[in-house]
């Protein structure tokens, strides 16, 4: 049941109040962020809701900090991760909103030295893992993943949000790699040049492997799990459903899934946002590699 206008009226002007903010500077808010405050999801609007008003407070924090509304997700992904310790409040969150901007200012700068990885890694992220393990899945599987995850997918789930990542690309001995601190896991940027079978993949693999690609040698085909994680609900400025970080060239990219018969294995494609069977036998490469482990 949607949120009837007087209902939002009335909490609009009793939060007003609560924050010393205007209606409707505040009625902009909810409007560009309703989905990560769940507001769809409602059906009266509160201010008794302890949880809404803190994320709402924690919004209008990080905007008067400066950070770009498509970078608002991330810091209230900060903010309620923080608010798990009793010492932190919403002023310690606002020294922390700088750290998190002048961290979102460099995401596109190269690093050289492979070691500053781990040392980059903001304290204030905890990692989700995912699975890495390659399964025989069927498409009731495939289907399970991403709707436990709850990510978005054209076919089988059309109700899921993305996932929220922390992004930067790291120039590691010539190779350009995308570290996500919210999965600790390393990507290439791009990946291969060319679409090949599963066989050729598995060997473009074991290439980036035996060539030490990025100065590291446990490369691997992602599964469906971690592929289906970069999949978002905008298309980017290549019109494909993925973070504009990756190059666009490798828009459909095999996983290490596959169904009890080989070489049927599954693919995820960027265009339509969706992981299937490989229409054409034929995929990019991407390769994957588990750069950071959760305690």
């Amino acid at each position: 049941m949607p949120v009837n206008n007087q209902n939002k009226l009335l909490f609009l002007e009793q939060l007003g109040k609560t924050l010393n903010k205007s209606p409707d500077v505040l009625r902009d808010l909810l409007q560009k962020h309703a989905t990560i405050l769940g507001l769809k999801k409602k059906k009266n609007l509160v201010v008794d809701d302890e949880n809404l008003v803190l994320n709402i407070k924690a919004i209008v924090e990080a905007k008067e900090r400066g950070i770009a509304d498509n970078d608002i997700p991330k810091a209230l992904l900060l903010w309620n991760r923080i608010r798990r310790y009793g010492d932190f409040n919403i002023h310690a969150y606002g020294s922390l909103l700088m750290e998190l901007k002048d961290y979102l200012s460099h995401t596109t700068q190269s690093k050289e030295n492979s070691a500053s990885i781990q040392d980059e890694s903001p304290f204030f992220f905890e990692h989700i893992n995912l699975r890495a393990t390659p399964q025989i899945l069927d498409f009731a599987g495939v289907k399970e993943l991403v709707k436990t995850r709850g990510i978005y997918n054209k076919i089988l789930n059309e109700t899921g949000e993305n996932l929220i990542h922390l992004f930067r690309v790291f120039k590691l001995e010539g190779h350009k790699v995308v570290m996500d601190y919210s999965t600790g896991l390393m990507w290439q940027q791009s990946g291969s040049d060319h679409p090949c079978t599963l066989k050729k993949a598995k060997h473009y693999i074991d290439d980036l492997n035996s060539m030490k690609c990025a100065g590291f040698a446990n490369w691997r085909l992602p599964t469906c799990d971690e592929l289906a994680c970069l999949t978002q609900r905008q298309q980017n400025t290549h019109e494909l459903y993925i973070d504009d970080i990756f190059a666009p060239e490798q828009w459909h990219i095999w996983s290490s899934d596959h169904l009890k018969i080989l070489p049927r294995a599954w693919v995820a494609y960027f265009n339509d946002a969706t992981i299937k069977i490989s229409l054409n036998k034929k995929s990019y490469v991407r390769g994957v590699r588990t750069a950071l482990i959760s305690p």
